[in-house]
């Protein structure tokens, strides 16, 4: 499949990522190095919301041209129910119109 290098900046493109935390809840962010942003918040930083619930793990990415497209889908996968977004990555569905990005 497609592999990204995940540590790369790209400060065209953003990624929405998607990460799971101990109790098995989901967290949505946009970023352009996913990697880096799930270390920073193992570390306890960034995100209130994944303090509290590390370890956290990216189950979900995908990539958007700019950062207007990654905000609007952000904003569409928030409003879907927990169910559906767990089917979106385990399923490693498309969303808004991009491929769900492979990852090691």
């Amino acid at each position: 499949g497609d592999h990204r290098d995940l540590h790369r900046v790209d400060r065209r493109q953003r990624q929405m990522c998607k990460e799971t935390g101990a109790d098995g809840s989901l967290y949505t962010g946009i970023t352009t190095a996913p990697q880096r942003r799930v270390a920073r918040h193992n570390l306890g930083r960034g995100a209130a919301y994944t303090a509290s619930r590390r370890p956290v793990k990216l189950v979900g990415l995908w990539q958007y041209s700019d950062k207007s497209a990654a905000l609007k889908a952000e904003s569409a996968y928030k409003r879907l129910r927990r169910d559906s977004k767990w089917q979106l990555v385990e399923r490693r569905l498309p969303f808004q119109g991009v491929p769900f990005v492979q990852f090691d």
